[in-house]
Formats: C-alpha cells, structure tokens, sequence
C-alpha cells in the first residue's frame, strides 16, 4: 500500500492527475484512503466543494476501519482542509464535509 501511495503523490507532484486518477482504483479495499486521495486531486483541481466532502468521507471511513491517518495522510488532510476554508468560507466548508461524512458507494467510480 506504501508503494502506492509513494507512486500517488509522486504523480500529482509531476502535475500528471490522470496517471494519479488510475492510481486511485488500486485504493479500492480501503475507503480511507480513497477518501484521502480523492481530497487531495479535487483540491488540486479548484474543486473545494468536493474536497471538504472527501474530508467527511474520510472523517466518517477511518473509525469504521478502527484507524486513524497516517502522518503523510494527516498532513495532506490538513493542507486540503485549510485551501478548502479559505476557498468556501468556514461554515460551507462544514455543510460539504458534513455531507461528505455522510456518503456511500464506490469513491472510484463516482468521484474522480
């Protein structure tokens, strides 16, 4: 799983979101990290709506799986949340992660 999220970063570091896109299929089996991806590529996108929601997402899918971010996660958690606050404000930044801690279903399919 570390070798994925290395190969993850290292293509939204070279700017090439699609390749970092695909990527996410493989995060399948762990909903967490889906969520953290997805978090990330949307704020990298100026989509900070969505952003805010894949924050609850994660907020929500790391209890369910009895854990808690990693400090890289954490760290990408924390960088997404504070664009997506000074981008929305922070009381519709709250509506969209409490929307988003409210999300089920596939997170490849249905947001990237």
């Amino acid at each position: 799983m570390n070798e994925l999220r290395t190969a993850f970063r290292q293509q939204l570091e070279q700017g090439d979101r699609d390749k970092a896109k695909a990527l996410l299929a493989d995060y399948s089996e762990f909903t967490p990290y889906l969520a953290v991806g997805n978090a990330v590529l949307a704020s990298a996108e100026g989509d900070h709506p969505l952003a805010a929601r894949m924050i609850g997402v994660a907020d929500t899918a790391y209890p369910v799986a009895g854990e808690k971010p990693e400090p890289e996660d954490a760290a990408e958690l924390a960088k997404v949340h504070a664009a997506a606050v000074e981008a929305l404000g922070e009381s519709a930044f709250a509506d969209y992660r409490a929307d988003g801690a409210l999300w089920e279903g596939d997170f490849r399919t249905s947001m990237v």
